[in-house]
């Protein structure tokens, strides 16, 4: 699993809850230039996984989510080198476009939620 998001608090948070669900966090960012080099290890298969939380804004004053919409719109451009992958949007300005489903910022116990109903693979830490 790949989480991208700004806020330090709530990454921290969203990995602790993650992490004691059982999945496993390989890759995290928190801004869009540390989110794009994910994007193209992704794409490049360096860095293996089948579910991606991007947040909409990764900028500071940001809030059109444009910045987590580029991100979405590169892996989706290259989903033929990625396989099977489940996108969530997260923000709490608006939608980002392209994802499978948007999130509200923060809420983790959804996020988990629709992660539990995937088939179980790689974002499992027994994977």
């Amino acid at each position: 699993m790949v989480l991208i998001e700004d806020d330090d608090g709530i990454r921290e948070l969203l990995m602790m809850r993650l992490k004691r669900e059982g999945h496993k966090v390989v890759a995290e960012a928190s801004t869009r230039e540390q989110a794009l080099k994910i994007a193209a290890s992704l794409i490049a298969g360096e860095v293996i996984a089948d579910v991606v939380v991007v947040d909409g804004n990764l900028s500071k004053g940001r809030n059109d989510c444009a910045e987590g919409a580029e991100i979405v719109q590169r892996l989706r451009e290259n989903i033929d080198r990625l396989g099977p992958i489940a996108i969530y949007g997260m923000s709490g300005m608006g939608e980002v476009i392209g994802v499978d489903e948007n999130i509200p910022k923060g809420n983790g116990r959804k996020l988990l939620k629709l992660i539990s109903e995937l088939p179980q693979s790689r974002h499992t830490e027994a994977a």
